[in-house]
């Protein structure tokens, strides 16, 4: 008999991917990259380390997901804050101020997914953040 994924069972799924995304966000925000480990991802998540794997099946497509997930957000509030403004040079302006607050607030998270250093295949990984912040990969 062919398995077949229910509406259920894939915002099951679903939810559980954003656990595990959630968990790596909280532990990269708090003590930085180096402490994106699987197995601390997991008891963040109330998960086994295994489960983890099932979704992400490396530590540098974790990040590689952690940094998409975070530059989408990051880029959508940026666009948001430019589009509230009267005219192209306050958004400019919005649009910057508005990074600039977000990443003092979010230092640590911004400090992990930009320069802190990394094995190869993890910079590798987290080049989407950077690339998405550069003007001319802006939309």
């Amino acid at each position: 008999m062919i398995y077949r994924q229910t509406e259920n069972i894939l915002r099951k799924l679903t939810a559980r991917r954003q656990a595990i995304l959630a968990a790596a966000f909280d532990v990269c925000a708090e003590q930085g990259l180096a402490a994106v480990q699987i197995v601390a991802i997991a008891e963040r998540a109330g998960i086994a380390a295994g489960t983890v794997y099932r979704y992400f099946p490396s530590k540098a497509e974790l990040i590689a997901a952690l940094a998409d997930a975070f530059s989408r957000q990051e880029l959508t509030v940026l666009q948001a804050a430019a589009r509230a403004a009267p005219g192209p040079l306050s958004a400019l302006a919005a649009a910057i101020m508005t990074f600039a607050l977000r990443a003092v607030a979010h230092r640590r998270l911004f400090f992990a997914l930009t320069v802190e250093p990394a094995e190869a295949e993890i910079d590798a990984a987290r080049a989407c953040f950077r690339s998405a912040l550069s003007p001319s990969c802006a939309t």
